[in-house]
């Protein structure tokens, strides 16, 4: 058996294949930064999801001070141009560690996720945007 068009197929098959700068399916992105409040406060450790009126969605996580960066969902930077909805997460799934103390403790389950929605939708332009948004007091079972 030769391997020259086995070679060839796989060739072929991955020239189609992997990430095109200039897919046709890919929207417009900006930039998207911004700063979680809550009560006067900035929301840490908070799951941030914009929602376009149509297409894919960005995620990012708020660090202590309340800040956080979106990441589109093919791990690009940024965000569709456009409104969107805006949900926050908040609680539910602690994440593991490697702990030195293997021996489990007896303590109750975390609290189940708390979702906070903005009420009004959230524009994203184009160009760096640099957003603040002030999250609801009350949320909801997420």
């Amino acid at each position: 058996m030769s391997f020259r068009p086995f070679l060839l197929g796989i060739f072929l098959l991955s020239a189609g294949c992997g990430g095109s700068a200039t897919r046709p399916d890919k929207p417009e992105l900006a930039p998207v930064t911004g700063k979680l409040v809550q009560n006067g406060m900035p929301l840490a450790d908070a799951f941030v999801e914009f929602t376009p009126d149509a297409g894919a969605t960005s995620t990012g996580r708020s660090d202590a001070q309340g800040n956080f960066e979106l990441t589109y969902s093919d791990g690009s930077r940024g965000a569709k141009i456009g409104s969107h909805k805006v949900r926050i997460t908040v609680g539910g799934v602690t994440p593991g560690g490697g702990g030195a103390d293997p021996t489990p403790k007896a303590t109750k389950p975390p609290a189940p996720p708390t979702l906070y929605i903005i009420p009004m939708p959230t524009n994203v332009a184009a160009g760096a945007n640099n957003l603040e948004l002030t999250v609801p007091s009350k949320g909801q079972p997420g």
